[in-house]
């Protein structure tokens, strides 16, 4: 019996592992960013809120508390306008400070049971969409960064 449960739950794996993914035409639409955070600094966009660390303190010894507060508004205001726009097979940056969009190649993979979004030739970033959020999750050099979206109404 034991064996024909494992036979079982072997073949249902790979249908699992779909369910899980993130599907292309989900994707599709325009995100606006809602939350940024990494080892530094957590922004919230709804709530406009600001949280340094105590490593972005100390990475940064020579100013006072107001100063660092300003630097995670400054981030805040820079990022506020910060949107994905999927569409098939590339992805659209637009950020607030004018900059020009920035264009990117992207692909859809899954590994070790997670999926990825690869950006051109970029670090591939983990995905997942939970309770309508979408979550992109980047680590380099052990430092992490998450950033959440929410897709906007069309």
């Amino acid at each position: 019996m034991k064996k024909i449960l494992i036979v079982f739950a072997a073949c249902l794996l790979p249908f699992a592992v779909n369910a899980q993914a993130v599907a292309e035409e989900s994707l599709r639409g325009l995100w606006k960013i809602i939350e940024y955070s990494d080892s530094e600094i957590q922004l919230d966009f709804a709530k406009d809120k600001v949280v340094t660390t105590e490593r972005f303190a100390a990475m940064n010894p020579e100013l006072t508390k107001q100063q660092l507060e300003q630097l995670g508004n400054d981030k805040l205001e820079y990022l506020k306008e910060n949107y994905l726009y999927f569409a098939p097979h590339s992805i659209l940056f637009e950020f607030s400070n004018d900059e020009e969009p920035s264009y990117y190649k992207y692909a859809l993979s899954v590994r070790d049971g997670k999926q990825y979004l690869q950006l051109g030739e970029t670090t591939p970033n983990e995905i997942f969409i939970k309770d309508g959020l979408l979550y992109r999750i980047n680590i380099v050099d052990g430092i992490g960064m998450k950033i959440v979206y929410k897709k906007k109404q069309e």
